[in-house]
């Protein structure tokens, strides 16, 4: 995995890729097992019709899967999508070690799924570093994001419930596929694998997770309820803020979108809330141009009623199964560097083990966490080399 290229952080706000030959069909893959319907099981697989040429080059085989996972909340059965990648070779006994890939914020609608994208949310060149290094890469969409239905953003419990399924279903798709794992996540997607190590004992005991890297994850973001409040949200933020209150208003319906907008916020909202890389631009100038009073909640209650959500959903919530290691940066102008170090704080509290890396000079995207994939490779070779405890290093 040491050969594994640098990481690309997909940032908070909607990402567009770059133009696409004309597509093609998909077609159904026959020889999966569908049977069964609990988490985890499979209800479809096929061909993706244009991949990137580095992942096709790197890929024995590539296919969009569709499988069963939960809504963390309440615990209905939904059905997510995301793609698998097998590398070239033969894969070793007890099948080819999974990394399980979760993605930064690509927007919330339908629409904005990196299994529907040749260039895979353009993270093509990252996933083909990890399939020449031997393991075999799954990724989820997350619910809501390339299927029917709602988009919880920044809910890590059922983001990590969707990244540890999606482990479960590629072994449904290919019987080449092991039950040893790590995990790899930037932003939202660092979020979404912390959880996933939190969860994995108890809801998912028939894997082996051996450890998670999390690049600037928002595991706490009721914060920025003070700052809308407050009028001091940066655009950035604004940004991750209006996604949050879009899908928090559609899954909870005790908060009510328009007590957190107005003016041209409300006007905006559509655009504010697409994916359509044609809009990317008018989309950064609205929210240039955003009144801070636009976005700031309409009374005392209702900022509390969305600061009650934000917290429920905030991350740790238990002791983490497997080791983490965690990247976060001083300059992150989505997530507050404070609230990534009072989560580290309560998570070691918990009994968690987390090797973190501060980089205070670096921005969200900026992080270097070049050692990241060498982490894995150990917690993959020798997972008898567990850290114990926690421990902080500073990168310039």
């Amino acid at each position: 995995m040491a050969a594994a290229v640098a990481v690309t952080v997909i940032s908070a706000g909607c990402s567009g890729g770059d133009s696409e030959p004309p597509r093609r069909t998909a077609v159904p893959i026959s020889g999966v097992d569908t049977s069964g319907t609990s988490p985890g099981s499979l209800v479809s697989a096929s061909t993706i019709p244009y991949l990137d040429g580095d992942v096709a080059a790197a890929t024995s085989r590539a296919m969009r899967i569709v499988y069963r996972s939960t809504y963390a909340p309440d615990g209905h059965a939904t059905e997510v999508s995301g793609f698998l990648l097998l590398p070239n070779g033969t894969p070793p006994a007890g099948g080819w070690p999974v990394l399980a890939f979760a993605h930064g914020t690509s927007g919330i609608q339908e629409s904005c799924a990196p299994s529907l994208s040749g260039e895979l949310g353009g993270a093509g060149k990252q996933l083909s570093g990890y399939l020449a290094s031997g393991v075999a890469v799954v990724a989820t969409d997350y619910q809501g994001l390339g299927m029917p239905g709602v988009h919880p953003y920044l809910d890590a419990a059922t983001a990590g419930r969707n990244v540890i399924d999606s482990v479960r279903a590629a072994r449904r798709a290919s019987h080449d596929v092991g039950a040893v794992w790590v995990a790899y996540g930037p932003s939202q997607g660092g979020a979404a694998v912390w959880a996933a190590n939190e969860e994995s004992a108890a809801y998912a005991p028939d894997l082996n997770l051996l450890g998670t890297v999390s690049v600037v994850p928002p595991a706490d973001i009721s914060g920025l309820v003070d700052l809308a409040v407050d009028r001091r949200m940066s655009r950035d933020q604004a940004g991750a803020y209006v996604a949050v209150v879009d899908t928090v208003s559609r899954t909870h319906p005790d908060v009510v979108v328009d007590d957190y907008r107005r003016g041209a916020a409300k006007s905006q909202w559509g655009l504010l809330t697409s994916c359509d890389s044609a809009s990317s631009g008018a989309r950064t100038n609205a929210l240039d141009h955003l009144d801070p009073a636009d976005l700031a909640p309409a009374n005392a209650a209702a900022a509390q009623r969305l600061r009650a959500v934000l917290q429920q959903m905030a991350l740790p919530v238990t002791r983490a199964a497997a080791p983490m290691r965690v990247y976060y940066a001083g300059a992150d102008t989505f997530i507050d560097p404070q609230w990534t170090a009072a989560a580290i704080t309560r998570a070691c509290g918990l009994g968690s083990r987390i090797e973190t890396t501060f980089s205070p000079k670096a921005g969200h995207s900026g992080v270097n966490d070049y050692d990241a994939t060498e982490w894995m490779a150990q917690r993959l070779g020798n997972p008898a080399q567990i850290p114990a405890g926690c421990s902080e290093t500073t990168r310039p």
